[in-house]
């Protein structure tokens, strides 16, 4: 077990970016995301959720495979790709945005507006028994720029809608825009969270996790040439 390391993959939107996105590396198209769950497969990786961190029996080549934001298309896309290859998957959802459209979050560099998938369809998700939703916070705001009263609104007040709408009380969280700094780990600690994900570039490894500054590792693909870049990372294990 010593030295196994623990990829996280991250992405957003499993569709085709139009002209007017700035950020088009936030969209897999599905073509391509299908293309890369069986690349991962034919690697030999194997599917976690945060769960199955938690318990002593992770399995040799362990990959986790995470959404941020709960983009409808995630439900209308790539669920179908997820339920055809029964792989587990993450989605870090916004509380207060599900079921919202034409979302457009006052930080983000992208000015392109997002429809949210609904709590019903979470559920549906949920129970396939492959998705696991965790929280991405209230209001997708920077955390570190938050008073403490707004800071424990945006961390606690997920608890609640999950236990609600998906019976259960999240277990990790993906910081929004991947800020983060020792008093914000602190606060996450302190909220009752066991993971935290960054959007740093790097690969954790197993038996020395620092689990409120989880590395992920950001997924492009909506052209041949990044699903080529894609190929060659998981051959070699995502290690640059």
């Amino acid at each position: 077990m010593q030295g196994r390391q623990l990829p996280i993959l991250m992405y957003h939107k499993i569709g085709s970016p139009s002209k007017n996105t700035k950020i088009r590396g936030l969209y897999v198209t599905s073509k391509y995301f299908e293309k890369q769950i069986i690349l991962l497969k034919k690697y030999g990786y194997s599917f976690i959720t945060f769960d199955d961190l938690l318990s002593d029996n992770i399995p040799d080549k362990p990959i986790l495979i995470t959404f941020d934001d709960g983009h409808l298309d995630n439900y209308k896309n790539a669920f179908s790709i997820i339920k055809k290859h029964n792989i587990k998957v993450t989605i870090f959802l916004i509380a207060n945005d599900m079921g919202r459209e034409n979302v457009i979050w006052n930080e983000a560099a992208e000015s392109e507006h997002s429809n949210i998938m609904t709590w019903d369809q979470a559920k549906i998700m949920k129970e396939s028994g492959l998705v696991d939703f965790q929280s991405h916070g209230m209001s997708h705001k920077y955390l570190n720029k938050l008073n403490d009263e707004d800071l424990n609104f945006e961390l606690i007040r997920p608890f609640d809608l999950f236990k609600k709408n998906l019976g259960y009380y999240p277990i990790a969280i993906a910081y929004p825009y991947g800020g983060f700094s020792e008093e914000l780990v602190l606060k996450t600690q302190q909220a009752g969270y066991q993971f935290a994900c960054t959007t740093q570039e790097g690969i954790n490894t197993i038996n020395n996790l620092n689990n409120y500054k989880l590395l992920r590792i950001a997924v492009r693909g909506y052209k041949w040439i990044y699903y080529w870049k894609f190929k060659q990372q998981a051959k070699k294990g995502f290690i640059s």
